[in-house]
């Protein structure tokens, strides 16, 4: 959206924080599976995004 901007700390932990919720001890099994399913989204997701982002300066000498 903002290609040249720089977003705050606290914007990022939120957004970041939205990925995959914490668990809760009185969460039901299908809320637990529906958490699972979102974390191994965003780790997707993560894993991408990291590898985009360090591409260019792993092929730089």
């Amino acid at each position: 959206m903002f290609p040249n901007k720089i977003i705050s700390f606290e914007r990022l932990r939120r957004a970041l924080a939205h990925l995959a919720a914490a668990p809760c001890t009185y969460d039901s099994e299908e809320e637990r599976a529906a958490r699972a399913v979102q974390l191994a989204k965003s780790t997707t997701w993560m894993d991408k995004a990291l590898g985009e982002s360090t591409q260019e300066s792993l092929r730089t000498p």
